[in-house]
C-alpha cells in the first residue's frame, strides 16, 4: 500500500504525458494530410513559354540538298535573326475541361519564307472526361474548326523528377502519330490530365513538353490556383463548319499536293 501511494502520482503523471504526446501527433498527422490535401488543385491557370528553334526548323525544312541560293539565304537568316523565338500562352483549367489560347506576340516574328511554325496557330479545348477536342486552327489565311477524339499518346512514366514553377513534376515518354517522339514533366498535385496544346493523358498536368523532331518546348512559368472562370472554359467558336482529324488530313493533302517538300513538312505540322 506504502509503495503505492508513493509511486501513484508519477504513473499519473507518465500515463498524463503520454496521452498528450499521442495527442499532438494525431493533430500533427492530421494537419500534415490536410495540408496536403490542399495542394491538390483543380481548377487554375498555367501560363506557358514556348521556344521555337527556327534555325533548326528552317534548315530542316530546306531538305538534305538545298540549293546554292537556299544556302546562301539561309546563312544570311541566321546572321541577322535570332536562333529561338519565344511566345506565350494560358492554360485555363476547371475540374476536367482545358482551354488552351496563345498570347498575340508583341513584337514582329522573322522566319524564312513565312514558316507556320514560327506561330502559335491552335486554340484548343479539351473535356478529358469525354476523351473530346475542339481546335480552332489557323492554316495561312483559312481558318478550321476540328471536332474529334483527342489525339492518342503512348506514355511511359519514369523515375526522373524536376521541379517546375513550384511543382514536383515526375518525366514521362511519349509517343504520337506512330513515330513522333515528346518528352514531358507533368505534376500529379494539379490534378487535371491536360497540358499545352492538345497534349495530356498522364495522371495530371503536363508543365513542361519538348518535341525534340520539331525543335520546340513548352515550359510553364506561373501556375495561378483557384482563378479559373468555369463559365469561359468553352469551346471556340468559328464559322468554319467542323471536320475530323481525318478530313484535316485530306483538305491538308490537297493544299499541298504541288508543294513538295516543304508541302509535306508544313502538311506534318498543321496535323499536330
Amino acid at each position: 500500500m506504502g509503495f503505492y501511494q508513493i509511486w501513484h502520482p508519477a504513473i499519473t503523471k507518465l500515463t498524463a504525458m503520454k496521452t498528450i504526446l499521442t495527442s499532438l501527433i494525431v493533430f500533427l498527422i492530421a494537419g500534415n494530410l490536410s495540408a496536403q490535401d490542399n495542394k491538390l488543385v483543380l481548377n487554375g491557370t498555367v501560363e506557358y513559354t514556348k521556344t521555337i528553334n527556327i534555325h533548326a526548323i528552317t534548315k530542316q525544312e530546306m531538305g538534305p540538298k538545298p540549293d546554292a541560293l537556299t544556302l546562301q539565304m539561309f546563312d544570311e537568316y541566321k546572321k541577322t535573326k535570332p536562333q529561338f523565338i519565344n511566345l506565350t500562352s494560358t492554360l485555363v483549367f476547371d475540374k476536367g475541361k482545358t482551354l488552351f489560347t496563345p498570347i498575340p506576340p508583341t513584337q514582329r516574328i522573322y522566319t524564312l519564307n513565312n514558316n507556320p511554325m514560327g506561330t502559335q496557330f491552335n486554340k484548343v479545348y479539351t473535356d478529358h472526361s469525354k476523351k473530346a477536342v475542339t481546335i480552332a486552327k489557323q492554316i495561312y489565311s483559312d481558318e478550321v474548326l476540328i471536332q474529334d477524339s483527342v489525339r492518342k499518346v503512348t506514355w511511359r512514366l519514369t523515375n526522373e523528377r524536376r521541379e517546375i514553377a513550384g511543382y514536383t513534376c515526375r518525366r514521362a515518354n511519349g509517343l504520337f502519330m506512330d513515330s513522333i517522339s515528346v518528352v514531358a514533366f507533368y505534376t500529379d498535385n494539379i490534378r487535371v490530365s491536360g497540358g499545352p496544346e492538345s497534349f495530356g493523358g498522364l495522371p495530371g498536368m503536363i508543365l513542361c513538353l519538348v518535341v525534340p523532331h520539331e525543335n520546340v518546348r513548352f515550359d510553364a512559368t506561373k501556375v495561378t490556383v483557384n482563378t479559373a472562370d468555369a463559365a469561359k472554359v468553352v469551346p471556340p467558336s468559328s464559322k468554319s463548319k467542323p471536320i475530323t482529324y481525318k478530313q484535316l488530313d485530306a483538305l491538308l493533302q490537297g493544299m499541298v499536293k504541288n508543294w513538295g517538300a516543304t508541302g509535306i513538312y508544313e502538311k506534318k505540322v498543321y496535323s499536330l
